[in-house]
């Protein structure tokens, strides 16, 4: 086994591995969030300044790549003590495997990592790793491992991530739940047509900006949707640098899903302006919702849930095995999921008297009890409404 650590700090460090972290991604289980380009977007946008290190493992014999990691190095306090941690980097709506793993040698992968755990707290002088937003097999995989080797870790419930798991009939799902609920979706649409004085129009596309050229347009439409949400008057409240940030890591992001030809966007649209819209990442039979925007002005008639129903249907249609609503578990997505999944803040000693004493802490006196935190505090427009009243 050989373990490489770079510490990653300026653009050129960055640019230096770009290369063999791409083509090691194609390698492994397809993830939007944990690739190359989304990590060092987060490093510019939101972190430019901080020290990120990216630990590979290569196989003895072949040489070849088989595990690959990006974390990002802070200082964290801990009751009584300053600890230096790995830690993910990640924002709200991400699902992340522990690190990247070559697909079908995903196991041999986990016992190199942990093999490699204590060079990886020489070079770095961390002793401490706390991975954010870990879900499913890669998860479980890994915890596996770490319990295998008798390494003590923490493993706590952060939030949940509501899904569609196929095959799901949406209207039968939701009539279960509320009778009423597609009656009252379907008397939102007549009186949206009723004030209107138009039917609404749905548009769906996925791919390129160059394989489908609406796209490009059905972009432009959405920005103009963004621009008048109460996302865009809440983000407009904020410092200007979480404003600038936020909106050119949409941008950036939206320009890397279409080069991937991952990108999906979704519209309704009447009288010729777009009210309400989704963007997704479809990868094989997978969809990640990324982000979604309204018309404020438009609340009353559900945009959302109207154009949710028609887009869930088409994706049921290409036969799609799991939507994945991506952040936390907001009421809207719970009323559509038929399966919530954890998402975990996994945490364990890799060095140092301070992962020692870490260690004895939560074997003693750590808490046994499930967290469920609130990731975000405005959540919705009658949170924002609410915030400005208070």
């Amino acid at each position: 086994m050989a373990c490489k650590i770079t510490k990653l700090s300026v653009a050129y460090d960055w640019d230096s591995c770009r290369e063999r972290i791409v083509e090691f991604e194609k390698e492994c289980e397809p993830n939007p969030w944990n690739t190359w380009f989304n990590l060092n977007l987060i490093f510019r946008k939101h972190y430019p300044g901080n020290t990120f290190w990216l630990v590979e493992i290569s196989s003895g014999q072949t040489k070849k790549l088989i595990a690959a990691g990006i974390w990002r190095e802070t200082i964290s306090k801990r009751k009584f003590l300053k600890i230096k941690v790995l830690r993910t980097a990640d924002v709200v709506a991400m699902r992340l495997p522990p690190f990247l793993m070559q697909k079908d040698h995903e196991e041999e992968a986990c016992k190199m990592m942990v093999n490699a755990l204590p060079e990886i707290a020489r070079e770095t002088g961390a002793h401490l790793m706390s991975l954010y937003q870990q879900y499913g097999m890669p998860m479980e995989r890994w915890c596996n491992e770490l319990f295998r080797r008798k390494v003590l870790f923490s493993k706590k419930i952060l939030t949940y991530n509501p899904q569609i798991i196929s095959p799901c009939n949406i209207d039968e799902l939701i009539t279960s739940r509320a009778k009423s609920r597609i009656r009252k979706i379907e008397i939102s649409v007549r009186k949206l047509i009723k004030d209107k004085g138009d039917e609404p129009v749905y548009q769906h596309f996925t791919g390129s900006f160059n394989s489908q050229p609406e796209l490009k347009e059905m972009w432009i439409d959405f920005q103009n949707i963004w621009h008048n949400s109460w996302q865009w008057s809440y983000l407009k409240e904020q410092d200007e640098k979480v404003f600038t940030a936020t909106k050119e890591q949409l941008e950036e992001t939206i320009d890397y899903l279409s080069r991937m030809g991952w990108l999906d966007i979704s519209l309704l649209k009447i009288n010729d302006i777009g009210i309400v819209g989704y963007i997704c990442a479809v990868i094989d039979d997978r969809v990640w919702m990324v982000f979604s925007s309204y018309r404020k002005d438009y609340k009353k008639y559900a945009p959302g849930v109207n154009l949710f129903r028609k887009l869930q249907k088409d994706f049921q249609q290409q036969k799609k095995k799991v939507i994945d609503f991506g952040g936390e578990a907001l009421d809207w997505k719970r009323k559509w999921a038929n399966f919530e999944e954890p998402l975990l803040n996994i945490e364990y000693p890799i060095g140092g008297l301070q992962g020692k004493l870490w260690a004895f802490y939560q074997r003693f006196f750590g808490k046994k009890e499930v967290r469920i935190k609130k990731l975000h505090e405005i959540q919705s427009l009658n949170d924002y409404e609410q915030s400005k009243k208070s």
